[in-house]
């Protein structure tokens, strides 16, 4: 069926495993991507009075998916032969749920895949963060934030989602708020001092007042008798610093920064 449709096809997901939840967005992907091969299959389950009010969604789907006749008879004699097949009540039951959740019930399912979609990949980009080779300690404080305020939906979206859609959205939403503003470190002073080492914000005034946090969190690791603060001041308006753009190392920056120990000494000390 989906060469017929021209769709990349996969396995059938079975829903997602209780232990590694992002699974939900692999099984979302996919799902939705395979959606209009199910629906033609799961058409066949169909009750013949069923099949005569969703005839013409089908037709429209063929149309939308330039679907000739020869494969519409190939089709057609597919769907009459999920007719013949014995089953079991338990498998009947099931083909009837499932038939329910992809034509009864369409705009919900799609409602269901979308939020999945959507909200999954925001928290699965803010997981694999740790799982990169890249330095980005950096990024965690503010991408923590991203990923809490993902939880709250604009008020322009809300409108278009079904009202009987709705109350469960908003549960979802906030029960997910709860928890990441429970578990993640929103406020932790270490993760947002280590934000200033983000080069990008060198010259911003909030970027002079977490290196001097992080300076009083870390003042063990020079002498003294050495003035990091008046450093500090010096190294954010220093304009012989190479300048730095999104998407390099902010390793390799720094490296440049380390080549001057006799500038920025216990700087240097403090970032390594």
């Amino acid at each position: 069926m989906s060469m017929i449709l021209n769709l990349p096809a996969s396995s059938p997901q079975r829903g997602f495993v209780p232990h590694r939840w992002l699974s939900a967005y692999d099984a979302s992907m996919a799902t939705h991507a395979m959606m209009p091969a199910y629906k033609i299959i799961y058409y066949g389950y169909l009750s013949t009075a069923d099949k005569k009010l969703y005839r013409e969604p089908l037709e429209l789907m063929y149309t939308k998916y330039h679907i000739n006749q020869a494969a519409r008879a190939t089709i057609k004699v597919f769907q009459e032969e999920l007719n013949w097949k014995d089953m079991t009540p338990q498998c009947r039951e099931r083909k009837k749920r499932v038939c329910q959740k992809l034509w009864h019930e369409e705009t919900t399912t799609v409602l269901r895949l979308s939020i999945y979609r959507g909200v999954l990949a925001i928290l699965k980009e803010y997981v694999m963060v740790f799982q990169g080779s890249q330095t980005l300690v950096h990024k965690l404080h503010d991408w923590q934030l991203d990923l809490f305020l993902a939880c709250f939906m604009k008020a322009e979206y809300i409108t278009q989602l079904l009202v009987t859609f709705l109350a469960d959205v908003r549960k979802a939403y906030i029960t997910t708020a709860v928890f990441l503003q429970k578990k993640l470190p929103l406020a932790s002073p270490t993760l947002t001092a280590l934000s200033a080492l983000d080069t990008l914000l060198k010259v911003h005034s909030q970027a002079s007042i977490q290196f001097m946090r992080l300076s009083g969190m870390l003042r063990h690791l020079w002498p003294v008798d050495q003035d990091i603060q008046r450093k500090l001041v010096r190294f954010n308006v220093d304009l012989t610093l190479p300048s730095f753009k999104e998407g390099e190392s902010i390793v390799e920056w720094w490296g440049h920064v380390f080549d001057k120990p006799d500038k920025y000494p216990s700087l240097s000390a403090m970032v390594k």
